[in-house]
C-alpha cells in the first residue's frame, strides 16, 4: 500500500468520486420530480380519491422496488466476479502475495500541522504494467468495493478496451521480439496476456456494476419518494 503526496493523482481520484456522488444526487432529484408530478396529477384529478392516490403511490414504490432488486442481483454477481479475478491475478498469474486496500483508509487524507501547513496523503492501488506494442500502460488493480467508485473508471476501462487488440498482437509475436517484454514487466508474454484479459474482465464488470448500482439508487429513491409523497398528499387533502 503506497501513500503519496501527488496532487495530480489526488485530484484525479477525487474527481472520480465527486462524479459518482453527482450522478447519485441527480438520480434522487429525478426520482423526486417524477414522483411529485405523478402524485400531484393524481391529487388534482377530477375524480381523485384516496384509493387512487394510494394506488398510484403503490405503483411507483413497487416499480422502484423492482428496479432496486434487479440492480442488487446483478451487483452481487459482478462484485463476486471482480474479487475472484483479483484473487486469480495475484495467486495464479503474478504469483505473489495478494495486495488489498484497507477500506477504512480514505483515498485521500489532509492533515493540518501545528504550523498551519497541510500534508496531503494519497493512497494508491497496486498497478500492473502491460506492453501494448508502442508503449506500456499501467492499470489499477481493484481489490475492494470502494475502488469501484474512486479509481478512474474511464482511464482504466477505456484504455484496456482501446489497446486490447494491440496487446494481444504484441504478446503473441515471436519469442525474440518478446524478450524485451519480459524484461520490462517481469512476466512472460503468456502471463502478461492473461493479466491483461483478467484486468479487462474486472474493469468491464466494474463498469456494469456501477450501471446497476445507479439503477438500484434510482429504484430505491422512487420507492422512498413514492411512499413519502403519497402519505403527504393523503394527509394534505383528506385529513
Amino acid at each position: 500500500m503506497k501513500l503519496e503526496n501527488s496532487k495530480e493523482k489526488q485530484e484525479e481520484k477525487n474527481n472520480e468520486l465527486i462524479k459518482h456522488k453527482i450522478i447519485v444526487f441527480s438520480l434522487y432529484a429525478i426520482s423526486l420530480v417524477i414522483s411529485y408530478k405523478i402524485l400531484y396529477w393524481a391529487s388534482i384529478e377530477k375524480n381523485s380519491t384516496l384509493v387512487l392516490l394510494i394506488s398510484t403511490g403503490a405503483i411507483i414504490a413497487t416499480f422502484g422496488s423492482a428496479l432496486s432488486s434487479i440492480g442488487g442481483i446483478w451487483e452481487r454477481d459482478l462484485l463476486e466476479r471482480v474479487l475472484e479475478n483479483t484473487d486469480i491475478l495475484f495467486t495464479d498469474i503474478l504469483k505473489q502475495e495478494r495486495w488489498r486496500r484497507w477500506p477504512f483508509l480514505s483515498r485521500t487524507r489532509v492533515s493540518k500541522q501545528l504550523d498551519g501547513s497541510k500534508i496531503v496523503a494519497n493512497l494508491s492501488n497496486a498497478t500492473v504494467p502491460i506492453n501494448v506494442g508502442t508503449h506500456h500502460i499501467k492499470v489499477d488493480v481493484p481489490t475492494v468495493l470502494d475502488d469501484f467508485f474512486d479509481l478512474p473508471l474511464r482511464k482504466n476501462a477505456y484504455t484496456l478496451y482501446r489497446y486490447r487488440a494491440a496487446a494481444s498482437t504484441t504478446l503473441l509475436k515471436g519469442k525474440d521480439e518478446q524478450a524485451s517484454v519480459v524484461t520490462a514487466t517481469g512476466l512472460n508474454p503468456t502471463d502478461e496476456l492473461m493479466a491483461y484479459e483478467n484486468l479487462y474482465s474486472s474493469w468491464a464488470a466494474i463498469l456494469k456494476f456501477r450501471l446497476f448500482r445507479y439503477i438500484s439508487h434510482l429504484g430505491s429513491s422512487l420507492t422512498v419518494f413514492g411512499t413519502v409523497l403519497t402519505i403527504f398528499y393523503c394527509i394534505k387533502i383528506y385529513a
